[in-house]
């Protein structure tokens, strides 16, 4: 809408802005939606943990039924045992969590913690668990810090046919190279 046809709508004014009657009750319930996406990760995982604690094999096919792949339901699992709801705070999303889940307690809530108290994100909390690691994971002699893509690309130039069986071909691959792509799966996977 041009300034002039807000001009002529009855509404509030923001700034020099005169806007359309109801924008603040959209804003609102944008925040309502914005709060209620950053706990509703938190209800799934909860969920998921309800289910699986009171019927195992069960509801994991409602799992499946409800669109949740493996994959999601194994986060949802690791983050919200790692953080039961009274360790919580809503002021950073699940994400944020997810980043610190496999750090010792002490450290992630820390972390949490601070990044809350500077208002920071889930990119700061991911930015400090990276900075964590590179401090802790100093590097082997005669290794090189590389990525998985990198490693495995090792893997496939070095490795000489071992044998086939069953469909399936073994390689003889080196033992460094292979060290090089366990430390990359290290540092992707932390």
């Amino acid at each position: 809408m041009a300034s002039k046809e807000l001009e002529k709508v009855e509404g509030e004014v923001v700034g020099e802005m005169t806007l359309p009657g109801g924008f603040k009750q959209w804003e609102k319930k944008g925040h309502t939606l914005a709060e209620r996406g950053r706990k509703l990760s938190w209800e799934i995982a909860d969920w998921v943990i309800d289910g699986d604690d009171r019927f195992g094999d069960l509801a994991v096919q409602v799992f499946d039924d409800v669109g949740l792949d493996s994959r999601t339901v194994t986060k949802y699992v690791r983050v919200a045992r790692a953080f039961p709801a009274e360790q919580r705070t809503y002021e950073l999303p699940f994400r944020a969590y997810e980043a610190v889940a496999a750090l010792e307690p002490a450290a992630a809530h820390r972390i949490l913690e601070d990044v809350v108290e500077e208002g920071g994100t889930s990119e700061a909390v991911r930015d400090r668990v990276r900075a964590l690691r590179d401090q802790a994971q100093p590097q082997l002699p005669g290794t090189r810090q590389m990525t998985v893509k990198e490693a495995a690309y090792q893997v496939w130039v070095t490795s000489e046919l071992r044998t086939e069986k069953n469909g399936e071909t073994f390689y003889l691959v080196p033992t460094p190279v292979m060290h090089d792509l366990a430390t990359a799966l290290k540092v992707q996977q932390g």
